[in-house]
């Protein structure tokens, strides 16, 4: 599996993440993919990305304490109404979300920094599931 990035390049073979249980917005409890294999992502303004192309699981983290939220938007750039979502809300918090996209599709990540009505761009990849 490789993972290419606009803004950031990496190729790394991972590991399957442990079986996790989602919630119904499918978010994943950070301790439950502790033990799952991400590509860290850098580059990011205001958080954190990491992606599992095993299972399509993406770990999103805030790192600024500047009242905004980190959102990262996934698209499936073959079906581009097909699109997921995973925010981490606050400073300090770290989400993982369960996208379940497709085997070998090629997935644009747009991160975002939101709050109210303000959206600021934070930064972009693409990955492939």
């Amino acid at each position: 599996m490789v993972v290419t990035a606009v803004a950031v390049t990496s190729a790394v073979a991972l590991a399957a993440p442990a079986p996790a249980f989602a919630s119904a917005d499918g978010a994943v409890s950070a301790d439950r993919a502790a033990s799952s294999s991400f590509v860290a992502a850098s580059g990011w303004r205001g958080g954190k990305v990491a992606w599992s192309a095993r299972g399509e699981y993406l770990k999103v983290r805030d790192t600024r304490a500047d009242g905004y939220a980190f959102v990262v938007t996934a698209n499936d750039t073959r079906h581009p109404r097909a699109r997921k979502t995973c925010r981490a809300p606050r400073r300090g918090q770290t989400r993982v979300c369960n996208l379940s996209f497709p085997e070998h599709r090629k997935i644009r990540l747009v991160a975002s920094l939101q709050r109210g009505g303000t959206v600021k761009y934070a930064g972009s990849a693409r990955v492939r599931s």
